[in-house]
This record gives structure tokens, sequence and C-alpha cells, in this order.
């Protein structure tokens, strides 16, 4: 093998990468933008729970499906939740203070009216999601739906 036909080859080897590379960038721009542009609207009913809402509401922020938002519902918390969410530095996090504890169904309900998603999804404050629960779910529905469109 000559010098030439190392060099023949690094460029293939490179122009693959570019490929590659090229590939990717489009695989997360669609998964930023048309493949779950529906945002999922998560409802977190709390009370007294700010031991364990942190955990919580990362486990929703860490998800893989991005289009995402959170409302806490805090159902007339006396101890320190207010202060720990309000703590998070992310717009996609909306806190309604309930002053009265009127019960977890009734908060639930309270977040639904608030929501801006296309779906509803609820977790418990002391409840931890699976880092793609939210990408499942979507990817199945959206399957079944359409599945169900063509018939």
């Amino acid at each position: 093998m000559n010098y030439n036909d190392a060099t023949f080859h690094f460029n293939d080897f490179g122009k693959l990468i570019i490929i590659i590379l090229i590939f990717f960038f489009i695989i997360i721009k669609l998964k930023e933008t048309s493949i779950y542009r529906d945002k999922i609207s998560v409802i977190i009913p709390t009370f007294n729970r700010g031991h364990l809402i942190i955990k919580s509401i990362k486990s929703v922020l860490n998800q893989t499906y991005p289009n995402i938002e959170i409302l806490v519902v805090d159902d007339g918390s006396t101890d320190n939740t207010e202060k720990l969410i309000k703590n998070f530095d992310n717009n996609r996090i909306k806190y309604i203070k309930i002053k009265k504890n009127i019960g977890a169904s009734h908060a639930r309900n309270i977040g639904i009216m608030n929501a801006s998603g296309k779906y509803i999804s609820f977790q418990d404050s002391d409840d931890v999601y699976h880092i793609d629960k939210l990408e499942k779910q979507y990817n199945i529905y959206s399957f079944n739906i359409n599945k169900l469109m063509k018939k």
C-alpha cells in the first residue's frame, strides 16, 4: 500500500464520520421538534411532602420525552414544599398553591384546569418516573391512534 492509497481511505473514513454526525444531528432535531411536538402536562398534587417532592420533580424533568410541563398543585402544605419548588429555576414547572387542604382528587382537577398540554399524566408526589416513561407511553398511544385512524 502506498501513501496515496492511505490518503484515499482516510478521506473515505472522514466522509463516513461526517455522514454519521449529520444523521445524529437530524435525529436530535427531529426529536426536539416534530416527533415530540405534543406537550404532556404532568400533574403532581402534594401535601406536606417537601422531603419527597424534589426527587419526584427531577424524575419528570429528566424524561427522554422533552416537551413537558409540570404542574405542582400544593394542597395546603404547611411544610417547606413551596420554598423547595420555588428554588427550581425551570420554566417548565408551574406551582399552584391552594390555601386550604381540599384533597388530592380536587388538586388533580385544578391541575387539569391549568394544564396547557395535549395530554395529561398524573404523578403522586412520592413517586419517581422511570426515565423513558412518558416517551414510551406517547409512542404507544401515537402508534395505536394512527392504527385506529387507518381503519
